[in-house]
């Protein structure tokens, strides 16, 4: 399995107060839940600069985060190794699954990539994920959003919730649905370097 179909993805990093304004805004514009909620684990690689770290802090282009994903408490019990990757022509993501061998691979030895070299596991990322849609949009809810160290029994907790709108079509995002909410850049990777105080 393979995505890499261009999208627009805006963030929004919500309080738990402020999350049930955002709420009335998807019953307002007509979203549905459409699928069960579900737990995500995530391992990120990284090198021993911080490349990766530093390139999306900094913002350059191309860059792109690499981790493996899995779903803990639903019936997809499959590893997915993923690439996010940003580019000047936009955002999209490589997905392929993976063999628990091939998996156990590279979190003991790492992975060799052709622009951060030898990345190996740096952080666990770890959140409760509901999903929605109307005719136009797809909307995912993050939260209780957790971070661990991988080699260390280091833990923080995010106190924002993350909804994150997204669409194939940036014409097709309507300003007036989150004119309200503040966007910014946020990434769940660094925030958890900066949190655990990785350097």
């Amino acid at each position: 399995m393979t995505q890499n179909l261009f999208r627009v993805e805006i963030k929004i990093p919500l309080t738990n107060f402020e999350t049930s304004f955002f709420f009335k805004k998807l019953k307002e514009y007509n979203f549905e839940k459409k699928f069960s909620d579900r737990v995500v684990n995530s391992i990120y690689f990284e090198n021993n600069l911080l490349s990766i770290f530093r390139n999306s802090e900094e913002g350059i282009l191309p860059r792109k985060k690499i981790r493996i994903r899995n779903y803990p408490n639903s019936k997809d019990k499959k590893l997915y190794f993923e690439k996010k990757i940003s580019s000047i022509e936009g955002r999209y993501k490589e997905v392929k699954k993976i063999s628990k061998e091939k998996y156990n691979e590279y979190c003991s030895f790492g992975i060799i990539d052709n622009i951060y070299g030898v990345i190996k596991p740096k952080i666990s990322i770890k959140y409760t994920r509901s999903y929605f849609e109307n005719k136009h949009l797809r909307v995912t809810f993050d939260r209780n959003i957790s971070y661990s160290h991988y080699d260390k029994n280091i833990t923080s907790n995010d106190h924002f919730n993350i909804f994150e709108v997204k669409s194939k079509n940036n014409l097709s995002i309507n300003s007036e649905f989150i004119d309200e909410f503040q966007i910014r850049r946020f990434s769940k990777y660094c925030n958890g370097i900066k949190k655990l105080n990785i350097n």
